[in-house]
């Protein structure tokens, strides 16, 4: 496998979390972008989606995080996730999942997920926490809800997930797993 995975560094001494990574913030945005060009979204339904006002069901403040796990290829970033832990009521959510769309990556998404994944539960029973840790995918992008269906091997556990921002309202849908 020509990438390697980083986890999520510790937090700094203040407790706040390192900054967003760049490079990865890069690789959402190509993503937001393609559901524009496959038609999945218009350019103004992106705009709302992104925008930093926007408000996004699973994601209340105070929030801890990001958590990034990364997918490098020697200085580049090729794939990553982010973890957010909630406030209330206690849990944490996996957000942000993308990988370089070029034909050699594939699978690393898969890779970064079991590491973001992995990387939780070890957090929560070093901690002795139970808290649940969610996945959401938006309603209209079929790939993503089929592809987080076969990572979990099941159907989405909820609906009724959302983003609002401008007027307009997303709907998503979301699977809940727990520290076992």
């Amino acid at each position: 496998m020509p990438w390697s995975v980083v986890l999520p560094p510790s937090e700094n001494l203040d407790g706040t979390a390192p900054p967003p990574n760049q490079e990865l913030r890069a690789l959402m945005d190509g993503a937001m972008n393609r559901l524009v060009e496959d038609g999945t979204y218009t350019a103004e339904e992106i705009a709302a989606v992104r925008d930093t006002d926007a408000v996004r069901s699973w994601a209340p403040q105070p929030l801890h995080g990001p958590r990034t796990t990364l997918a490098v290829v020697g200085a580049k970033v090729v794939g990553g996730a982010e973890l957010f832990q909630r406030q209330n009521p206690p849990s944490w959510f996996l957000d942000n999942l993308v990988r370089d769309p070029s034909p050699e990556f594939k699978g690393v998404g898969r890779e970064v997920a079991e590491a973001a994944i992995g990387w939780w539960l070890v957090l929560n029973r070093y901690r002795h926490l139970d808290q649940p840790l969610r996945v959401h995918a938006m309603v209209r992008e079929t790939h993503a809800r089929d592809w987080w269906t076969r990572f979990f091997k099941r159907p989405p556990d909820f609906t009724g997930a959302y983003v609002e921002a401008r007027g307009l309202r997303f709907d998503a849908v979301g699977w809940i797993t727990y520290p076992v």
